[in-house]
């Protein structure tokens, strides 16, 4: 399963971006996060 993660820091400076890959082993769950990014916002926002 893939999702991906939103939010927005307490700074309020940008957008923060994960998204990742979870997997069910008899282990437990298996994570790993595939791709991860800030998007910054525009000084005039």
């Amino acid at each position: 399963m893939k999702i991906l993660g939103i939010m927005s820091g307490s700074f309020l400076d940008g957008i923060d971006l994960a998204l990742c890959e979870f997997e069910k082993e008899k282990s437990g769950i298996k994570s790993k996060i595939l791709k991860a990014d800030t998007i910054k916002y525009s000084d005039e926002w």
